[in-house]
């Protein structure tokens, strides 16, 4: 009971900060919050006090659980406007370099166009919601630096090109990678070095959409590091994972992104070893990325994935191991290629040596021999 009460205090100090987000667009209040709330239940969770998957479907619903990796230096983007473009005039004017700025009218990032201002005066003047192509347009500067920076994306529901003072940065079609859920998901992008300027950088985002609302709904932040690679939507493995302890006392989460391995304390002889694994079909010959989103928290041993296809014992093209780099709580991206010499692909997440916490957001197989 005294768990389930301090879960309870954790969520109201995290609904706290959403309210503050709300009213004042500063998400550092929050990110401090559901850090915490969520380090408590990956704590407590095997304690069997609450539904964790019903709460995760409800918060994800209502908070803005983007933040809860985002860094407290990060610079959201504001002063937004937006250009509807019906006859797509943009493309060939070129305003990916020049938006036509004497067609543009504020919006915000924390809703559709068709629920602001500029779409519902749309609405009241055709007598139909606008449907087709917009251009979102920001202007911001950066403070000298020479770290690696990157865009963190909300959400943005439809098609979209982004533009970075006129260099094309992505296209993500909808859905992206064959995932129907993209409309809703955040998502990071790389700024390549010497794109950004001290001063008067330009970011225009062209969406496309005519089914639905539409529209960039959730902020847009500039911020250090490295952008976590997406996982082909397709090749995400969702399969119930097997626990092996060897060493020391663990706890697992195997059924559900997240993953986790947890070593809590090593075994009599001053040694841990404890991992979750399981073996999937290939084709003997092809070859094969396996791809995983990570993070570590107060990790003193290894974290080591393992890839096992051979036919005879030793590390070759058809078995390797991955030491994963730590860096405590950043979300992170690895991947390895193997060529299997048998039909199965064995997967093993370990931690060695020592305590910590492992995690797994998502983690893929993809056949690249068959999409040649």
């Amino acid at each position: 009971m005294q768990t389930g009460f301090n879960d309870c205090k954790l969520v109201i100090e995290t609904q706290k900060g959403n309210a503050e987000f709300q009213k004042t667009r500063n998400f550092k209040p929050f990110s401090k919050a559901v850090k915490a709330l969520i380090d408590f239940r990956r704590k407590n969770e095997h304690l069997g006090y609450a539904n964790m998957g019903f709460l995760s479907f409800l918060e994800n619903r209502s908070w803005p659980m983007q933040f809860k990796f985002l860094d407290d230096e990060a610079q959201e983007l504001i002063g937004w406007k937006i250009i509807f473009d019906p006859q797509k005039d943009g493309d060939k004017k070129d305003y990916a370099h020049a938006p036509d700025m004497t067609k543009a009218l504020p919006i915000t990032l924390d809703t559709h166009w068709e629920k602001q201002q500029a779409g519902l005066d749309w609405r009241q003047q055709h007598g139909e919601h606008y449907k087709g192509v917009a251009w979102y347009v920001a202007s911001f500067d950066v403070p000298q630096n020479d770290d690696d920076m990157k865009f963190c994306f909300g959400a943005i529901d439809g098609s979209a090109l982004i533009y970075l003072n006129g260099t094309l940065l992505a296209d993500r079609p909808y859905p992206y990678k064959g995932n129907p859920d993209s409309w809703k998901l955040p998502f990071e992008l790389q700024i390549p070095k010497g794109c950004l300027k001290p001063t008067g950088n330009s970011l225009v985002i062209r969406v496309e959409k005519y089914i639905g609302v539409s529209g960039i709904w959730r902020p847009v932040y500039l911020a250090t590091g490295t952008a976590a690679a997406e996982l082909p939507y397709d090749d995400i493995v969702r399969v119930k994972w097997r626990e092996n302890t060897n060493n020391g006392t663990f706890r697992f989460s195997s059924m559900d992104y997240p993953l986790s391995v947890e070593c809590l304390a090593k075994g009599p002889d001053g040694k841990a070893w404890g991992r979750i694994f399981q073996s999937f079909p290939v084709v003997p010959g092809h070859v094969y990325t396996v791809r995983l989103r990570y993070r570590t928290s107060n990790l003193k041993g290894r974290f080591q994935v393992w890839l096992r296809s051979s036919k005879v014992q030793g590390l070759n093209e058809a078995s390797k191991n991955l030491s994963l780099f730590s860096m405590n709580d950043k979300e992170q991206t690895a991947s390895v290629t193997i060529v299997p010499e048998t039909n199965k692909l064995g997967i093993f997440l370990n931690i060695l040596d020592d305590t910590g916490y492992a995690e797994i957001t998502a983690l893929s197989i993809t056949d690249e021999t068959s999409k040649k």
